[in-house]
């Protein structure tokens, strides 16, 4: 008859832990995230159906129930440790951090950069979920990062200015003659390209702009602000752009901005982190995505 045993990272992830008394703590020592260490502790808590330690701001402490056994495991790990041969020196163990993302920041931004990191830290995976919801890194555990477009700070998480944004017109070359776009008189004439994400930007223009009379209700609505922007690389018509995000169909001149005055946006793209994040790994991606940024 099989052994019905628990996942063996889940109770060196426990032993760890009740050793030293917190999750960081223990993630620095199995050279994981903490994320991971927390994941591992819940999973074992399920499989065995009791609470092993009682969560706590400034770390954990073991219930009844968890210093029941721990002796028992810290014993049989001593064990394994003795009859198995180390590891190889030479042999490096994956870290993973995940992290969550706007689809249209993850596919114009972060996608065609994260190869540069990855080059650099062939030890650490990323796993990328590219998702409109905001997540809750407090109540999330699994989320190491997210980046999302906003204005202030999330409970539970650390936040920063990861790029800066406006709001620029653009258009074809194409487009901008046929409709006359240079005589801004014209512009009222023009189809507006909308997406779901920032279905307000056309109005804060009109607002900021208010002899230009433009019906910001009329024009093309796309659920994506991919599908937006190909509508506006197509000349469906004028699409509010975010420089970061269409940055090289500027640079190439598919697309062209249409004032010379940008409008700067009231919301930015953020890089939320759980507070007190100082796992290696972690360390060294915001570092990277900080200076990516800043390039």
């Amino acid at each position: 008859m099989a052994r019905q045993l628990p996942p063996f990272s889940a109770v060196k992830a426990f032993e760890a832990a009740a050793r030293h008394g917190s999750f960081a703590r223990a993630a620095q020592e199995l050279n994981v995230t903490s994320t991971a260490i927390s994941q591992h502790v819940k999973g074992l808590e399920q499989w065995l159906g009791k609470d092993l330690f009682q969560r706590r701001s400034n770390g954990v402490l073991l219930t009844s129930d968890g210093s029941a056994i721990l002796g028992d495991v810290s014993r049989i790990l001593d064990q394994i440790a003795d009859l198995l041969p180390p590891e190889p020196a030479n042999e490096t163990q994956k870290i993973s951090l995940t992290l969550s993302v706007q689809p249209a920041f993850a596919e114009r931004w972060l996608a065609p950069r994260l190869s540069e990191f990855m080059a650099q830290h062939s030890d650490i995976e990323i796993d990328v979920r590219a998702e409109e919801h905001l997540v809750n890194l407090e109540k999330d555990p699994e989320v190491d990062f997210a980046i999302r477009h906003g204005s202030g700070d999330q409970q539970g998480a650390a936040s920063e200015i990861l790029l800066e944004d406006a709001l620029v017109p653009v258009a074809t070359p194409y487009y901008r003659d046929l409709v006359n776009l240079e005589d801004e008189s014209n512009w009222r004439k023009a189809t507006l390209l909308h997406d779901m994400q920032w279905s307000g930007d056309w109005q804060a223009w009109a607002e900021t702009h208010p002899g230009l009379n433009l019906d910001c209700q009329s024009g093309s609505r796309f659920s994506s602000y991919a599908m937006a922007l190909q509508a506006a690389k197509e000349s469906a018509g004028m699409l509010m752009g975010h420089p970061s995000l269409i940055a090289n169909e500027l640079a190439e001149g598919e697309l062209v901005v249409l004032s010379d005055t940008p409008l700067p946006a009231s919301k930015h793209f953020l890089l939320l982190r759980h507070r007190g994040h100082s796992q290696g790994a972690a360390i060294q991606f915001r570092s990277w995505l900080l200076a990516t940024a800043r390039k």
